[in-house]
């Protein structure tokens, strides 16, 4: 089946590298190529495409308007490609936030290009193509091939992970952005409310938040239930507080796509400099652009944001962000993981991948959040947290970018609440006050 791609880019090299990587799978067809952002909103009208290959700096208008226009009129998938994200972060995780799916480098021809670069393009529009229902068989047989002939004058500076599932099947709402980018009157103030949330009696320990604020220890109500069964685990038992009672229920996790780094800053940028939760986010972003979304988040918001490593620890008061493409999993030593299993799923980082390895090794309760989003990435698990005594919230429709994700939780009676953007801050400072 044909996927019809658009090209918006004001550079002749970069359209003609993006021209001949695209035209070498048979299914992937060329619709229109945009010199700027004005031409790009003009053509997506007159001849909507399944895909479009975004460039972010343009004359005229630049990329981030182009792509808001585009998903209030003639919505459909944005792929950012763009030569370099430095100094242009921002710009990028804007473009996220009015819709686009990802970002990727603009692949380089010639002797020194990196002819992978051009294959994980490619693998990305192939991911679109599950996603919409439109890829084939013939065309995974041909990636082999085509490998060595992108050899001769392809290659690349990485990039995005891709999703996309039909726009008819979900609602696309651009426009609620302006309706959420400031905080509803009921939101807890940062020196009121939120501060009296915060200040839950426990036993405080020195956490890693650069801040350096105290912060109460990563264990409560099922401590002892964690000394009998692991005594002998120095990893666990070093964070088990001597007042139980609060961390088991002081954990956050957030699933998020399109739309979403817009989202989780509206979220994060409310919760108080004394939160003492601890945060973790799945955000749809391919690793070369996850520390991009960190930092990016970091200048939104008081809270300190770091991806993910490898045998991380989850502290209270400190938001952790999935960095790279395999999927990250918590461990039954409450340390992090990444894993590269299920390798055949088309989310990574997956966020029910996530969520299903908290609800099997979390040993309390927390607030599991799944934000706006395409296909259902995220809905079992969310189920999964609810049926271990979690509170579990979905994003309403009304306030998200594209009602997929949300949409399928609500299907499945995963969510506890269904609440609108701006409201659930205020409902995790509420629940971890209880």
């Amino acid at each position: 089946m044909t996927i019809k791609i658009a090209i918006v880019n004001d550079v002749l090299m970069a359209v003609e590298v993006l021209r001949r990587v695209v035209i070498t799978v048979p299914d992937y067809q060329v619709a229109w190529i945009a010199r700027d952002g004005a031409q790009a909103v003009t053509k997506c009208a007159q001849d909507t495409p399944d895909l479009i290959l975004m460039d972010l700096l343009m004359p005229v208008m630049n990329g981030v308007e182009a792509t808001r226009h585009i998903m209030q009129n003639s919505p459909c998938a944005i792929l950012v490609v763009t030569a370099s994200i430095k100094g242009n972060s921002s710009k990028v995780f804007e473009a996220m936030g009015h819709g686009a799916l990802d970002v990727v480098s603009t692949p380089v021809l010639g002797k020194s290009g990196n002819p992978k670069a051009a294959q994980t393009l490619l693998a990305k529009i192939a991911t679109i193509g599950k996603l919409i229902g439109k890829s084939s068989p013939k065309r995974l047989s041909q990636r082999k091939s085509l490998h060595s002939n992108l050899k001769r004058d392809a290659g690349t500076r990485g990039r995005g992970d891709a999703e996309k599932e039909r726009f008819s099947s979900y609602v696309v709402n651009e426009s609620s952005w302006k309706s959420n980018t400031k905080l509803h009157s009921d939101v807890v103030d940062r020196k009121g409310k939120a501060d009296k949330a915060g200040s839950l009696s426990a036993t405080p320990y020195q956490s890693s938040n650069p801040k350096g604020k105290l912060s109460p220890s990563p264990l409560g109500n099922q401590s002892s239930i964690l000394r009998k069964s692991r005594r002998d685990n120095k990893e666990i038992s070093a964070f088990i507080p001597k007042k139980p009672g609060f961390w088991t229920n002081a954990l956050v996790v957030i699933g998020s796509s399109t739309g979403g780094p817009k989202a989780l800053a509206t979220i994060l940028s409310n919760l108080p400099q004394s939160f003492r939760g601890a945060v973790v986010i799945i955000q749809h972003v391919d690793f070369q652009f996850a520390r991009g979304l960190s930092e990016w988040l970091n200048q939104q918001i008081t809270l300190p944001v770091e991806l993910a490593q490898e045998n991380s620890h989850l502290a209270p008061g400190r938001v952790l962000i999935a960095g790279t493409n395999d999927h990250l999993i918590l461990r039954p030593n409450l340390r992090l993981k990444y894993t590269k299993e299920p390798r055949d799923y088309p989310y990574r980082p997956s966020v029910d991948v996530f969520f299903k390895s908290i609800a099997q090794n979390w040993p309390g309760q927390g607030t599991g959040v799944l934000l706006t989003g395409m296909g259902r990435d995220g809905a079992e698990g969310l189920s999964q947290l609810r049926s271990k005594g979690w509170h579990t919230i979905a994003q309403d429709r009304n306030t998200c970018i594209v009602y997929g994700m949300p949409k399928a939780a609500a299907e499945l009676g995963a969510a506890v609440e269904i609440l609108p953007l701006n409201a659930i801050a205020p409902a995790i400072i509420k629940q971890l006050a209880r």
